[in-house]
């Protein structure tokens, strides 16, 4: 059965858990795991490394990582910006920053989607 590796940290958000109730396949949650060499194999194991923005993350290692991945692992890639996360939201011009992450990921080869329902879909097919 494939696997998704479940990249970044939520920051608060539940984008998570609302994809994990709806995957139907197995999954394996980063933050779930503490020691980073672990991480790094669990994730080489998985078929898809999905990473998901919203604008509830505090950092941007999330942003580097996704395009790293798009660079050296495309077809495994799975990219989502969600440009409004419960009451927070990017403003205009980070919306057109992320865009254009977006479009480096998909040139790139990346799997890149506009909502976490379009993810899961493809997921599951």
């Amino acid at each position: 059965m494939p696997t998704v590796y479940l990249a970044g940290n939520a920051a608060g958000s539940d984008w998570k858990k609302r994809v994990c109730s709806k995957l139907k396949i197995d999954y394996i949650d980063s933050e779930s795991i503490k020691e980073k060499d672990k991480q790094h194999s669990e994730k080489n194991r998985c078929n898809y490394y999905l990473h998901v923005i919203t604008p509830k993350m505090r950092g941007f290692t999330s942003i580097v990582e996704v395009a790293d991945d798009s660079n050296k692992r495309p077809g495994k890639t799975v990219f989502v910006f969600l440009p409004k996360d419960g009451d927070n939201e990017f403003t205009a011009f980070q919306n057109k920053s992320l865009s254009t992450v977006w479009k480096l990921v998909k040139n790139n080869g990346g799997n890149c989607f506009q909502t976490l329902d379009e993810v899961i879909a493809f997921l599951n097919g």
